[in-house]
């Protein structure tokens, strides 16, 4: 039997919509004036991300972000600060560094995943994908493409609805107090998609990582920094 998806999908969906109303909008009049345009852009994915990310982060537009050699990056066109970012600092246009949100309205995301692949407690799944590069102790990383389908209703507003998800949990990984929050998204929904994976040896790892997984292997708790899998 075909399952309903969640109602949050189903918010996801209008707000997509809504957002395809206000681009189209926006293009129509970026030849008159596009810095309004673009900076109207912006505004509506900041205010996407203030409305859905917990509600501690802040989320700014068009900065740069300052990094510890002096140096900084291009402008920015959104950011979201941690709560714990000063509030005296918060109204300068450069931001020491954190972390960069890069997002494309209605096409797709394109999340990072990492999977360790070292200890003794690997499960068949693992111990299958390790034969199959033809190696041992690697780390698996993989780009998943999360897309939808226009012509499947019950698709529509998935990639909004997996950008909230990953943005959440991967914050959660930074901050435990969030992390029921991420549990939630978890739960109400799939967020899967499509990707090769590409393997890595284990010389990049310190020897105190590499003993460690080899003693002990990864753990399953997905908050652990020892987990095998990790965003």
């Amino acid at each position: 039997m075909h399952s309903r998806k969640h109602d949050f999908f189903e918010m996801m969906r209008a707000l997509k919509d809504s957002l395809a109303t206000d681009y189209h909008r926006i293009r129509a009049r970026t030849k008159d004036d596009p810095g309004t345009a673009g900076d109207q852009a912006e505004e509506d994915w900041a205010a996407i991300l203030r409305d859905w990310l917990p509600a501690i982060y802040p989320v700014f537009t068009k900065g740069r972000i300052l990094f510890e050699d002096g140096s900084s990056s291009p402008q920015v066109d959104v950011l979201v600060l941690k709560p714990s970012y000063p509030q005296g600092l918060r109204h300068q246009k450069y931001f020491f560094a954190g972390g960069v949100i890069i997002c494309v309205a209605d096409a797709a995301t394109l999340p990072l995943t990492k999977h360790v692949l070292i200890g003794r407690n690997l499960d068949e799944h693992e111990i299958q994908a390790l034969e199959e590069a033809g190696g041992s102790d690697l780390i698996s990383t993989m780009y998943v493409i999360h897309d939808e389908h226009k012509m499947e209703l019950d698709s529509t507003g998935a990639i909004l609805a997996g950008l909230i998800h990953e943005l959440t949990y991967r914050m959660a990984f930074e901050d435990a107090s969030i992390r029921d929050r991420a549990d939630n998204l978890s739960y109400i929904g799939s967020y899967g998609g499509i990707g090769r994976p590409v393997y890595w040896t284990s010389d990049d790892l310190s020897t105190q990582v590499k003993r460690r997984l080899n003693d002990f292997g990864g753990e399953t708790d997905q908050w652990s920094k020892w987990c095998r899998f990790l965003p």
